[in-house]
């Protein structure tokens, strides 16, 4: 309003006077009355007074006579706290209830100092940042904001808010805002055990106008499958008898851990780590289904793998086994498979049972690649407890072997070779073994790198079982966990399913020469096996039943495919691979095909 009574154009030069809208309504006061008297000179600068100079004309700006100006519309006029009414009606009657007083009472604006600008904030989100969606809308990548303020509306937008899924690619949802919290959830499910990223622009206001100083972004990881409670119970009920050999020097790296087991999520600092959290050992497990077996992985890591005799040192190993359980006619574990790393070497070996069927008829263990065939009482013994099992159902553990300092999966009860070809549990290589043992249980227990002899009274410790698809996985492409660039994409074989095309980790970030990698990027390539040698890197973990159907020849080797009728032969047709995403579990011939607890 002051602009309007005293254009910009005709103040005096800086230093700018200093002036009040009192001044200016003295003015006014003035002006009307020297108008009424038909003499109105413009009045002349003063810089004592600070007041601004004006021409006579200026006054019409306001619109008609002021002097004779309809009065009653003051009465029509809203009290907005002292803003300018949007009616100039009210000068006549503000002037004459002010007359002498005109340091108060005016309708104009008040001149008050400016309100300092204060940068809008992220407080929390949910999930917390490299946590995981929960609740009802968590497979929708549904998360919140909260901000310092409440949140304008009209500022947010998917440009305003980027949410970026799988593949690089946006996520389409519905925004919602309530006050200071801003609230996410896509149109349809995002991929399970995927990172989702979320940036927040400085395009973001709040009611004032005021926005971050800098862009804000984190990241979260959608769930895995849902209904995974028979599939662990599966993964109980076959969980292994380990014995653990302790190394004699630094054996504390040779006790099971997560790949997590220091909280933070960063390969680089396991080994160093060590000694400042308890030796607590969890087994990663994934459960794949086809229509006529199960596939139970297990996943063992450990911080450190000293260097040995043919072996090179290096940070985060792992290992790990496949338990396969026969679905017809009853449920029964009928092979096992172990894998790990020799020398530089990414081996696998197999056994079956008697009463597998798997081998065809007129083939020797040999010429499939099996390296022995055992009844299923030693190759799984009874347990003793009833871990993983409700109601009438025997657990079966079979005794795996890690060995100390190369930690090569093996079978105790297999004599195997002449060391240090493979890892023999001879006479020789007892009497120079400390082991430590390990059963499943609910919660881990603190190990101690202080072992016995195999034959003596062995320590003997708790793990705890995780499912990798659900903490592991979802990290998959983390540059905390592996070495850049991650390019590793799972190529599958001819016909077989692909999966989720997005780039993996496949090199294990930590110290050494050498370099561990996740179990969905082995290369599964045992030295001498031609039939499977070639096999896509990750096909044994994410596609087991196809490496298995290959490792044994398939059809030049005469195994029978699956009769859904009699339910004999071998099915490569999976009812539930995670690491493929695939899910037809509530299809035919699928549908309530569920292990049972």
């Amino acid at each position: 309003m002051a602009d309007l009574l005293f254009p910009a154009a005709h103040l005096a030069a800086p230093p700018e006077p200093t002036w009040t809208r009192a001044h200016a309504l003295l003015l006014l006061a003035m002006a009307l009355v020297l108008s009424a008297c038909g003499n109105a000179p413009a009045p002349s600068t003063s810089a004592d007074t600070g007041t601004p100079p004006q021409d006579a004309g200026a006054l019409e700006i306001i619109g008609g006579d002021v002097a004779t100006h309809d009065a009653t519309a003051a009465a029509d006029a809203v009290d907005d706290g002292g803003a300018t009414p949007d009616t100039m009606a009210s000068v006549d009657t503000t002037v004459a209830d002010t007359e002498g007083d005109f340091g108060s009472g005016l309708p104009f604006d008040v001149q008050k100092p400016d309100v300092p600008y204060v940068d809008l904030k992220v407080i929390s989100t949910a999930p917390k940042a490299g946590g995981m969606a929960t609740g009802a809308d968590a497979a929708k990548a549904a998360f919140s904001v909260t901000f310092s303020n409440p949140v304008n509306d009209q500022s947010i937008a998917d440009y305003t808010v980027q949410v970026i899924g799988p593949g690089n690619q946006p996520v389409a949802g519905l925004f919602q805002v309530a006050g200071p919290v801003l609230s996410f959830k896509a149109d349809k499910d995002v991929a399970p055990a995927s990172r989702v990223d979320v940036t927040v622009t400085i395009q973001v206001q709040d009611l004032k106008g005021q926005t971050l100083a800098e862009a804000y972004s984190f990241h979260f990881h959608t769930p895995g499958f849902a209904d995974q409670g028979p599939y662990e119970a599966l993964a109980r009920r076959y969980a292994p008898d380990i014995r653990q050999g302790l190394g004699a020097t630094a054996p504390a790296n040779d006790l099971l851990r997560a790949i997590d087991y220091d909280g933070d999520w960063d390969a680089t600092n396991n080994a160093l780590n060590t000694s400042a959290h308890d030796a607590k050992a969890t087994v990663g497990w994934a459960v794949a289904e086809t229509q006529s077996h199960f596939f139970v992985h297990y996943v063992y890591t450990w911080p450190r793998r000293p260097k040995g005799v043919n072996q090179s040192d290096f940070d985060n190993d792992t290992a790990g086994a496949t338990v396969v359980v026969r679905r017809y006619p009853s449920e029964e574990p009928v092979a096992l498979e172990t894998w790990f790393k020799k020398g530089s070497d990414e081996r696998r070996w197999l056994w079956v049972t008697q009463e597998s069927g798997l081998i065809p008829a007129g083939k020797k263990p040999g010429q499939v690649n099996v390296r022995a065939v055992w009844p299923v009482d030693k190759l799984f013994p009874k347990a003793t407890d009833s871990f993983g099992c409700v109601g009438a159902c025997t657990p079966r553990r079979f005794p795996a072997y890690l060995t100390g300092g190369s930690h090569q999966s093996c079978l105790w009860p297999d004599g195997g070779e002449t060391l240090p070809d493979v890892c023999a549990t001879n006479a020789l290589a007892k009497s120079t073994m400390k082991l430590v043992r390990y059963l499943p249980g609910v919660a881990a227990t603190a190990a101690e790198a202080k072992g016995a002899a195999p034959d003596g009274q062995l320590p003997t410790f708790a793990y705890a079982l995780a499912p990798v698809f659900d903490t592991w996985f979802p990290r998959r492409a983390s540059p905390s966990l592996f070495q850049k660039p991650i390019t590793f994409t799972y190529k599958a074989p001819a016909g077989r399913p692909g999966g989720q095309k997005t780039p993996m980790g496949s090199k294990l970030l930590g110290g050494g020469s050498d370099f561990g990698r996740p179990p969905w990027a082995w290369r599964w390539k045992p030295a001498n096996n031609s039939s499977y040698y070639d096999l896509p890197r990750g096909t044994v973990f994410m596609d087991p039943a196809h490496a298995l159907w290959a490792r044994m020849g398939g059809k030049n080797a005469g195994m029978i495919p699956f009769d859904a009728q009699t339910k004999a032969g071998f099915s490569q047709a999976y009812c539930f691979a995670p690491f493929l995403f695939v899910d037809q579990r509530t299809q035919a011939p699928c549908k309530g095909s569920l292990p049972t607890p």
